[in-house]
């Protein structure tokens, strides 16, 4: 089985980090350039990963 795609890791990092209470309702998410550096990844793969948790109904 391959890896997941980047926009997924960094969907499931935003996830845990929820489920663990370092991210709470109304907090701020990390800047779409900090989570490009944080990942190494392009705006687009963050908008991705980002889009994903919007219409999982996780993020607003």
């Amino acid at each position: 089985m391959g890896h997941k795609p980047l926009y997924r890791q960094i969907a499931d990092r935003i996830r845990e980090q929820i489920a663990r209470g370092e991210l709470k309702p109304g907090d701020a998410l990390p800047t779409e350039s900090a989570l490009q550096t944080e990942f190494g990844v392009s705006r687009v793969t963050v908008r991705q990963a980002l889009r994903q948790l919007v219409e999982q109904q996780i993020l607003e």
